[in-house]
């Protein structure tokens, strides 16, 4: 079932618009609560990969690295201060 993969995942990769626009539709309340590691490449839905990682930001509690490269963001870095994480990379 694709509810208990996105529940239950630590490490998340997005690399394709169409793949991760279909995800944000099909988002639920448990999903990525236990996500620790996200990379995201190539992601030019600034839109959509902003408020995800909003939401994240409040869900996860438990993340340890954001890698994101090659995208377009617009307010994330501000959340950022409030969030414990071992690393974030931006390019």
């Amino acid at each position: 079932m694709q509810d208990d993969k996105f529940s239950l995942i630590t490490e998340y990769n997005i690399y394709n618009n169409e793949e991760f626009k279909k995800m944000c539709y099909n988002l639920q309340s448990s999903h990525f609560t236990n996500l620790q590691i996200l990379r995201v490449n190539n992601c030019y839905e600034k839109f959509w990969l902003d408020n995800f990682l909003s939401m994240l930001a409040y869900r996860s509690h438990k993340f340890e690295i954001i890698n994101i490269e090659k995208c377009l963001l617009n307010f994330f870095f501000v959340l950022i201060e409030g969030m414990k994480m071992t690393k974030f990379s931006h390019s």
